[in-house]
């Protein structure tokens, strides 16, 4: 119904430009005919007016006639009518006679006054041969003529003799005292854009209608199409569980999507006007208002921030909100964002915080009953305990978690007893709980077996040969070619060298992997090795562009089960302990340069022996 609107109102809009300048040429058109048309009567007066002058002196000289009278006696019943100026209008008459006229209401006029009344002694229009009768000089009619008995000279639209509007030019005839008028009815002058007006009018109006059917037929694809579109983009903001909302540069909520509804009970057509900090639990008010709308600090995306937000009847529901600025021409106009109900995901958090300090208290108490073991078994113990600890919580958690959900599910009074909604929550629960359960076995399992690996490296006998170290390298790219695809790795020549091939190969691929591990994703990636050949040894490069260690945690990075820099990267803390252990059962030695947020630099030696 809107895009009809639309489209009527464009035709109309079409039409009043199209008529508009359509009469606005017209005008124009007309004022330059009319300009024309009064300058050609001007032109016709003055010549005329001329050549009677010209016809009458010459008329006096050849009848000798004294044509100095008294005032008052000069006229068309004169003297000097009857003896010179009957012979001027006889010839003028003759010679119009033959005269075809100019347009159809083109009409050129003679007179002269005679007692208080303008006499006509000539006339000539088309089809038309006799004089009009005379009227009073000081009649409202025939003002062209009666300014140019008076001795004016110009142009004029007025009434004529016959009560018609007229375009007249008037001017006198010094010599007889008469005045000459060359007239044009304005009728005809009009006529011709009046036509022309009503057929533009139809011609547009016809034109306007055959485009208007043309654009509708060519737009309705397109309006479809957007219209289509636009339900789409509505049904995914209105129906994601994710509250869909913008404010401007002052922090005002300019657009609530409906499922704020669900989630804090207000109407959100309004919230529209107010103040979205005004929703916050008064203690980050402050801090999100600068945050939003303070124009001297860097804007920036909001990414999962946390706050309590007040809903209908008192309560406070914690959201989720994330969002990112909006820019027009470098100018900040405001924010645009989803949030979302992390109202389970606390009490899951929650929950798990409970069992992870109950257990942990647990291991802790039961660890501390170790205290005759020696120091360097009870170092080393910590740390296993530490890093298995981690899955063996999250184990017992999740499973005394299960049995409990299991007794309340087996117990229909216990079911019964449950708050509305609760049921569900425990059913989500239990498939969550075992994946938890999962993914902490397989971590367990992976630690037991890095473990064990480590204790067999004293064990196992080295086997010394000749081995291409290039060819050891490729084939750790290629079992990581996976990963990195995005990533330009740069080797150079290497060399063959005697050493146990399977702890190279174990040497290189922890390397490599630790450096694909810390890339950061902001710049281009980059790996380089490479080898230099000292007078006893081999010292061997590998080089990443990645995170890089920061200098107090670089003393640190070998012992066994210590992380350090991000935490937040998966590992066990034993890869690089193995690697230095290998490294020095082969007779070398292992170092690291690095500067945080640059890069790293491993570099190993093994012993130069002839291949």
């Amino acid at each position: 119904m809107r895009e009809k609107r639309s489209f009527y109102l464009l035709l109309i809009i079409m039409s009043v430009v199209a008529l508009v300048t359509m009469l606005v040429t017209n005008v124009i058109l007309y004022q330059i005919a009319f300009q024309e048309k009064s300058q050609s009567l001007v032109q016709t007066a003055q010549s005329q007016a001329r050549l009677i002058e010209a016809m009458a002196r010459y008329n006096r000289r050849t009848n000798r006639v004294d044509w100095e009278l008294p005032v008052g006696e000069r006229g068309p019943t004169s003297l000097l009518s009857e003896r010179a100026a009957a012979d001027t209008i006889s010839q003028l008459k003759d010679a119009h006679n033959h005269y075809a006229g100019f347009g159809q209401t083109g009409e050129f006029v003679i007179a002269g006054i005679e007692a208080e009344n303008i006499v006509f002694l000539l006339r000539h229009r088309h089809e038309v041969d006799s004089e009009p009768e005379s009227i009073p000089l000081y009649s409202e009619e025939s003002e062209p003529m009666r300014r140019a008995l008076f001795a004016q000279s110009g142009v004029m639209v007025g009434k004529d003799y016959r009560g018609v509007e007229v375009l007249a030019a008037y001017e006198p005839v010094d010599v007889l005292n008469f005045g000459i008028v060359a007239k044009l009815d304005m009728a005809e002058i009009r006529e011709p854009f009046i036509r022309a007006t009503i057929y533009t009018s139809l011609v547009s109006f016809i034109v306007i209608l055959f485009a208007s059917v043309l654009f509708r037929r060519i737009t309705n694809p397109i309006v479809e199409t957007i219209r289509n579109s636009e339900k789409q983009y509505r049904s995914l903001v209105e129906e994601i569980n994710e509250w869909v909302w913008s404010v401007d540069e002052n922090g005002v909520i300019t657009y609530s999507s409906p499922q704020i509804e669900t989630f804090i009970g207000y109407d959100y057509q309004e919230l529209v006007g107010r103040k979205l900090v005004d929703l916050f639990d008064v203690e980050v008010q402050l801090q999100a208002t600068a945050f939003l709308t303070d124009t001297t600090i860097a804007k920036s995306a909001i990414i999962d921030y946390e706050v309590l937000v007040h809903g209908d009847g008192g309560r406070q529901i914690p959201m989720s909100f994330s969002a990112t600025p909006i820019f027009d021409n470098d100018t900040f106009i405001g924010y645009r964002g989803v949030a979302h109900d992390i109202t389970e995901r606390k009490q899951a958090e929650q929950l798990r915080q409970e069992y992870q300090q109950t257990l942990e208290r647990q291991v802790k108490e039961r660890t501390e009953e170790l205290h005759d073991i020696n120091e360097e078994l009870k170092n080393f113990t910590y740390i296993v305990s530490h890093d298995l600890r981690s899955p063996l919580v999250s184990i017992v958690g999740f499973s005394s978690e299960i049995k409990q959900d299991i007794q309340i599910l087996q117990s229909p009074e216990k079911l019964a007893a449950l708050p509305v909604g609760a049921q569900e929550v425990v059913l989500k629960v239990i498939p969550e709980s075992l994946q938890f359960i999962d993914a902490a076995t397989e971590k367990m399992d992976g630690l037991i077996n890095n473990i064990l690996a480590l204790s067999r490296i004293g064990q196992r006998q080295l086997h010394i040969e000749t081995v291409d170290s290039a060819a050891i390298v490729d084939k750790n790219l290629k079992a990581l070619a996976y990963q990195l695809e995005s990533i330009d790795v740069l080797v150079s020549p290497l060399p063959v060298i005697q050493t146990d091939e399977l702890a190279l190969e174990q040497i290189f691929g922890n390397l490599i992997g630790n450096a694909v591990k810390y890339i950061e994703p902001e710049r281009k990636a980059t790996i380089e090795i490479w080898a230099e050949q000292q007078p006893d040894y081999w010292l061997f490069h590998v080089k990443d562009n990645g995170k890089g260690i920061a200098a107090n945690d670089i003393p640190h990075i070998f012992d066994l089960f210590k992380r350090v820099g991000d935490q937040h990267v998966p590992g066990d803390g034993m890869g690089l302990t193995y690697v230095q252990t290998l490294i020095r059962r082969l007779g070398g030695r292992i170092q690291c340069d690095s500067v945080l947020g640059t890069g790293s630099t491993f570099s190993f030696s093994l012993p130069n022996t002839a291949a």
